[in-house]
């Protein structure tokens, strides 16, 4: 069965082509101390916590061994909390947001914090950035 339509309406919804837009190549930079990990085509995803077959390993006790997990999906990036005591995000210029086993689309750039808010002294963070 097929439905011919031969004249346009207002009640008509039209299918729109898939357009050959330009594509851009993100890409997220992630600085733990001395060591920077690029998420992009190559590597897409990361985990982040105390257990050292992490590729950030934490060092602050309140984070959990498998803290957090930050993933590519399509040209987003996403963190997502898996740990015990929560991840705390900062993005520039906007309050901190908790997460507590929720995961959030990260933007420009900002920090990451492990169990505790980024804005203790002493805890250990994880800085943020995506470049296009």
């Amino acid at each position: 069965m097929c439905e011919v339509l031969w004249q346009e309406g207002d009640d008509l919804t039209m299918a729109a082509g898939a357009s050959a837009a330009a594509e851009i190549k993100f890409e997220l930079v992630l600085r733990h101390g001395a060591k920077e990990i690029v998420l992009g085509d190559e590597m897409k995803a990361a985990m982040m916590g105390r257990d050292a077959s992490c590729d950030l390993v934490i060092a602050d006790p309140k984070a959990s061994r498998q803290h957090a997990r930050i993933e590519r999906r399509r040209d987003k990036f996403f963190v997502t909390d898996q740990s015990t005591n929560g991840t705390y995000v900062t993005f520039a210029g906007e309050p901190e947001l908790v997460l507590r086993r929720e995961e959030v689309m990260l933007r420009r750039s900002g920090k990451i914090a492990f169990g505790h808010s980024g804005a203790e002294a002493g805890g250990d963070s994880v800085e943020f950035s995506i470049k296009s």
